[in-house]
């Protein structure tokens, strides 16, 4: 496990699989705790929905984990 000493140094980075292939970059990607899945944050509303939780973007349409 690697050990960050802010989450914020890895903004805009790239996140890779096992295989060492692009996934996306840390701010585009979620993963799911249940599988280690990777998810596209555009797909923000359907892993709230997957989760039973309610989704609203931001006014200005930003993602809502982002804001958290």
């Amino acid at each position: 496990m690697i050990h960050a000493a802010d989450v914020r140094e890895w903004r805009n980075l790239d996140v890779v699989d096992t295989d060492s292939h692009k996934i996306g970059v840390l701010e585009a990607v979620y993963v799911d705790t249940t599988t280690d899945e990777p998810a596209m944050a555009e797909q923000e509303e359907a892993i709230f929905k997957h989760y039973g939780l309610a989704y609203k973007p931001g006014a200005a349409g930003e993602r809502q984990l982002a804001r958290r």
